[in-house]
């Protein structure tokens, strides 16, 4: 290394930085370093975080000021979160200084494709029945030529992309929202437009309940949705086990299938509306 640098640059000496880092002097600082990426975050959001912080100190205050007007039970928050139609872990053993390393699935779509889930919740710690299953269809529609599992505690539709729209959001305040609350209420949800209007509650429930809606701010969904920050991760873990067991147990199961997604979804929410979960939901 000195001959080359010599031979770049005759005349400079090869010398060292001193103190260019500072010594690790012991393994748990270096939890302090992270080479990953952990969130991509938009531009935006970064420049205006004290006006998203703003925003976000005025939906609490509004919120603090409405919910006392109610009772928990009447206090709901909704929201969706999709699931691949086949969960794979991506840790896995494999041989030291392997360059790829491969997992093999049933299908490559299944961990693409997903279906989407709208459960309701409450601030006394319930979990209403019914939740409510967008799957994904090629052609928007459920099969007709074959009967679909059905379970009294789900209602199920499709679309062509597993995701809702407004027809399917004025779908699930008819057939879900409207059967659960015959009270006034007041409803926690994100500014997904259809979700956020409010006269699309006022022209769906056929009981003409009044409605008092809380819509959470743009880039705040993370922490103060109750549903994305501590509820959706329990559905995910407990989605997993039951996959798991099955796949311990080997059974005979096509778990990408549509009536086998439906199954263990109902299975999941029936789980979970058992009253040891009440804890769990009202701190969420």
């Amino acid at each position: 290394m000195q001959r080359v640098l010599d031979f770049a640059r005759p005349g400079i000496a090869f010398t060292t930085v001193p103190h260019a880092f500072r010594r690790v002097t012991h393994p748990m600082q270096l939890k302090r370093f992270r080479e990953k990426v952990t969130k991509f975050v938009f531009h935006q959001e970064v420049v205006d975080r004290s006006i998203i912080k703003q925003t976000v100190g005025d939906f609490v205050a509004e919120a603090t000021k409405h919910i006392p007007k109610y009772k928990l039970d009447c206090v709901l928050n909704s929201d969706q979160s999709s699931f691949n139609y086949e969960i794979v872990s991506n840790c896995t053993l494999s041989y030291a200084g392997e360059k790829a390393t491969y997992l093999s699935v049933k299908c490559l779509n299944a961990i693409s494709h997903s279906y989407t889930v709208m459960p309701i919740i409450s601030a006394a710690g319930q979990l209403f029945s019914s939740v409510f299953i967008c799957l994904q269809e090629p052609t928007g529609r459920l099969p007709i030529t074959r009967a679909v599992f059905s379970a009294s505690n789900m209602v199920t539709s499709c679309s062509t992309s597993g995701k809702l729209n407004k027809s399917l959001a004025e779908y699930w305040i008819k057939e879900v929202l409207d059967k659960v609350v015959s009270n006034r209420f007041l409803l926690v949800v994100d500014q997904w437009s259809p979700q956020a209007d409010i006269t699309v509650y006022e022209n769906n429930l056929t009981k003409r309940q009044p409605c008092k809606l809380l819509v959470i701010p743009r880039r705040a969904t993370s922490t103060k949705q109750p549903c994305d920050a501590y509820f959706f991760p329990t559905i995910e873990s407990v989605n997993k086990k039951n996959i798991s067991s099955c796949i311990s147990d080997e059974l005979d199961v096509d778990l990408r299938s549509r009536d086998a997604i439906l199954k263990l979804q109902s299975l999941v929410h029936n789980q979970l509306s058992s009253s040891l979960f009440k804890p769990m939901i009202s701190y969420a």
